[in-house]
């Protein structure tokens, strides 16, 4: 299986609610995935809100395949961990 290429941004840190690097360390921990630069084609962008405000930031760069999520707590990161496991047994049992 390929490595999945993920784009990590944090929001200011204004309210945390809750330790956003270490949530993102959980997350690749589990995927196996690679952070590469904003600027580089990735399979997921994560924008990583310290609270429920999700005052920022705005992605910009190239579209990644499986979107740009938004997320602010410990389970939307879950779902996302399962929909991009998901999608990636998809996409292999499409190619087989």
């Amino acid at each position: 299986m390929a490595e999945k290429k993920v784009i990590i941004q944090y929001c200011g840190g204004c309210n945390p609610r809750y330790n956003r690097k270490l949530l993102v360390s959980h997350f690749f921990k589990e995927t196996g995935a690679l952070e590469v630069n904003a600027q580089e084609y990735a399979d997921l962008a994560l924008l990583v809100c310290g609270c429920p405000t999700q005052c920022g930031p705005n992605y910009i760069g190239p579209e990644p395949r499986y979107g740009i999520h938004k997320i602010y707590t410990q389970v939307q990161l879950g779902e996302i961990i399962l929909k991009l496991n998901l999608m990636e047994r998809t996409r292999h049992h499409e190619l087989d």
